[in-house]
């Protein structure tokens, strides 16, 4: 995994716990390794 240093502040925003629910139902089961990425429904 590739570090961006500029996405730090991203990581101790809060985020709204529904809008979190939805994000949460659209990624699940998304793998991603290296720099190929599949989801259960390709």
């Amino acid at each position: 995994m590739w570090v961006v240093p500029e996405a730090q502040k991203f990581r101790n925003s809060d985020i709204n716990l529904e809008f979190e629910g939805k994000l949460d139902q659209m990624f699940m089961g998304i793998v991603t390794t290296s720099d190929k990425a599949w989801t259960l429904f390709q």
